[in-house]
């Protein structure tokens, strides 16, 4: 079980999508497979939790990272949708 950190539900770690600060360049993925080494957090795949984590910068804190920048959330919030398969809402593998 893992906490979103969007709404703060705790579901299984199969049925969210994982963002990943890399351990070396510090660069942001997102982490189909759940195996990418560097410090992770947890989002559910909705449009409400996606915007709470980005708008109030709880993804940014989850990583220990400084703010990110509007760009950088954009970009982020972009990636992120498109790991979302649109007709059942679930994250691609």
């Amino acid at each position: 079980m893992r906490r979103c950190v969007g709404c703060g539900e705790r579901k299984a770690k199969r049925d969210m999508v994982r963002i990943v600060r890399t351990a070396e360049e510090g660069n942001l993925e997102i982490d189909a497979r759940g195996k990418m080494a560097g410090r992770g957090c947890y989002v559910c795949p909705t449009e409400s939790c996606i915007t709470a984590g980005l708008s109030r910068n709880k993804i940014a804190h989850a990583l220990r990272m400084d703010v990110l920048s509007p760009q950088a959330r954009d970009e982020l919030r972009e990636r992120i949708e498109d790991s979302i398969d649109n007709d059942t809402g679930e994250v691609r593998r």
